[in-house]
């Protein structure tokens, strides 16, 4: 009777670890998401700042 307890403890705790972990990579798969996400959106930022001060450069330099 002992060691069928114990069995059934270790499986529970088994479970509940592998609900943890299962909960844990889905929250860090999640994460990584949001982090490429964000950046994308600052390259792209970035890209068009660039474009955008190249193109005043050449409208300042044509209206000299």
């Amino acid at each position: 009777m002992i060691e069928y307890n114990a069995g059934k403890v270790r499986r529970l705790y088994m479970s509940n670890v592998i609900a943890f972990l299962n909960s844990f990579l889905s929250y860090l798969l999640l994460m990584a998401i949001i982090v490429v996400i964000a950046g994308v959106a600052v390259f792209i930022g970035i890209k068009t700042r660039k474009s955008k001060d190249a193109k005043a450069a050449n409208t300042e330099k044509a209206a000299e």
